[in-house]
């Protein structure tokens, strides 16, 4: 029978023990939102498994990890659920061969069993921990990746008074082990607080859980990777204190002094004092105030000097603290023929600088138009933006702009995602003995994802006689779609498809007979 070691010291904590079938982990709770488990065991004959059990709820956020400081073993670890379903894995991400399961959310509460075993009938003794967030973030971090600011962690922040506070719990990992392809690595993690205003007072702290042997330091560092300077006046210390002469985005930097390794583990407590309203510091995809272009607009972006409060953000369906409508005949705002149009958030806000919105009922038509966002927006700490720039929240955004797409252009529905919902094209005799008529319409692939030809099909209808010969051709000027379409007949059948045969690579469907009199279908897609 194995000797089990709890490395977790029990003395005077409040403990948590997840009662499940096996080998049930033990829990230190007594970091609010925060689960610790350690395990020290070995694998001692080849192919043999190790399990080990633990209860979960849904929404809990977990990462495992297998160390190996003494051992010759190159662990391998599983995450399954009670169906013994596979939920995550990995062999390579920790220090040299070691293994690291990054933080996964569990979509349902149940009891959950990690699973380890030596890769290539390697043995030895293994460090397993298990880390729940339960309301406090947890460090992603794979092969030392955000040990630089391009790779690092943003901090979700909350409000409390005039204070946006947030927590990450994370580990310094040891020095990357001789011979391995990490040799030498220092670990150096790096969380992005993100972009803050002149005159914020910037607190960094730590909390260390039972157990840990960390000796921390940390820094803070601009977008640049310059070192701000402390206002402690110790640069070497767990506690950064000063504030901000400059506003920009700023990161925390956290190294050890000492304790690096499998028991390396510390909370980052972040405190920001707020006192600066909002601002919007650009607007991708519209026009400029007052300027006209013939762009087909279904999204677009919203940048902010910080952070936002992701409740305000998102409040209401469509949303309550944005507001974009078309002027209507008239040409006025805020008359009867104003035509609103809804807005959703896509995709989900992070916590950061930016906000992504979609028209529900778009893509916009030629017209003229106005996008506010309301001064009922604030910031994390509750700042109402500052819509006019004179450094006093509490007034909307505004911005008028006006589109003129192209004439004698169909604009595409924003339905047409199905056959059944396609946007009729009509063709128009272009006149003299020639018997060519020609359709026009135009349209946006928005999302356009990446390895996903049909993130938004569009569909178009035109009708056909037999004999008739048809070519199809999409073009996307001022783009960087790479067009694909597909021709189907009146029964919703496949006929043809192209994504490269017209000019500069473009999606061309050439001189392709009619069989039957109808209504054909043509589907516009965007190649991988």
């Amino acid at each position: 029978m194995k000797n089990l070691l709890f490395l977790l010291c029990v003395i005077g904590l409040s403990l948590v023990t997840l009662q499940a079938q096996g080998q049930a982990l033990l829990f230190d709770a007594t970091t609010p939102g925060y689960l610790l488990a350690r395990q020290t065991n070995s694998v001692a004959v080849a192919g043999e498994v190790d399990s080990w059990t633990f209860d979960a709820l849904a929404g809990d956020v977990v990462s495992v990890s297998v160390d190996t400081p003494t051992s010759a073993l190159d662990p391998y670890v599983e995450l399954r659920n009670s169906a013994n379903g596979l939920v995550a894995s990995d062999e390579d991400s920790g220090p040299g061969l070691d293994a690291a399961i990054a933080p996964f959310t569990f979509s349902s509460s149940g009891t959950y069993t990690v699973r380890v075993l030596g890769r290539s009938s390697s043995v030895g003794e293994y460090r397993l921990r298990v880390e729940i967030g339960r309301g406090m973030q947890l460090e992603t971090e794979s092969n030392y990746g955000n040990d630089v600011i391009a790779g690092a962690n943003l901090i979700k922040k909350t409000g409390s008074g005039l204070k946006a506070k947030g927590s990450i719990a994370g580990t310094i990992m040891e020095t990357g082990p001789v011979g391995s392809s990490d040799a030498g690595k220092v670990d150096e993690d790096v969380f992005a607080i993100g972009r803050l205003n002149a005159g914020n007072l910037v607190d960094l702290s730590f909390r260390l859980p039972a157990g840990s042997l960390l000796v921390p330091k940390v820094t803070l560092l601009d977008a640049s990777g310059a070192v701000v300077v402390d206002g402690d006046g110790n640069a070497t210390n767990g506690h950064f204190s000063g504030a901000l002469a400059t506003a920009g985005s700023y990161f925390a930097k956290v190294e050890a002094n000492s304790g690096a390794g499998p028991l390396g583990q510390y909370i980052l407590d972040v405190a920001i004092d707020d006192t600066v309203a909002p601002k919007v510091v650009g607007i991708t995809r519209l026009p400029g105030s007052g300027a006209t272009n013939d762009r087909v607009i279904q999204s677009f972006t919203v940048s902010f000097d910080e952070s936002l409060s992701a409740a305000a953000v998102t409040a209401g369906t469509p949303l309550s603290n944005w507001d974009l409508r078309e002027a209507g005949a008239d040409a006025l705002f805020g008359t009867a023929d104003d035509l609103v149009y809804g807005l959703s958030v896509y995709p989900a806000y992070d916590g950061g600088t930016n906000v992504g919105l979609r028209v529900i009922n778009g893509p916009l038509p030629s017209g003229k138009y106005r996008f506010s966002v309301l001064s009922s927006l604030t910031d994390v700490v509750g700042n109402s933006v500052d819509g006019d720039g004179n450094g006093l929240g509490g007034d909307p955004f505004v911005r008028v702009f006006n589109i003129a797409l192209e004439a004698d252009h169909t604009l595409e529905s924003g339905t047409n995602d199905t056959l059944a919902t396609a946007t009729p094209l009509t063709l128009v005799d272009v006149g003299g003995s020639s018997g060519l008529s020609i359709g026009r319409g135009v349209g946006v692939i928005d999302p356009a994802v990446d390895l996903d030809n049909w993130s938004d099909p569009d569909w178009w209808s035109f009708q056909a006689q037999a004999g008739d010969r048809v070519a199809v051709a999409v073009s996307s000027p001022g783009s960087s779609a790479d067009s694909y379409v597909e021709l189907y007949n009146t029964a919703g059948n496949y006929l043809t498809a192209d994504g490269s045969s017209g000019p500069g690579g473009e999606a061309f469907i050439s001189n392709y007979g009619i069989p039957a009199n109808g209504t054909y279908y043509v589907r516009v897609g965007k190649e991988y």
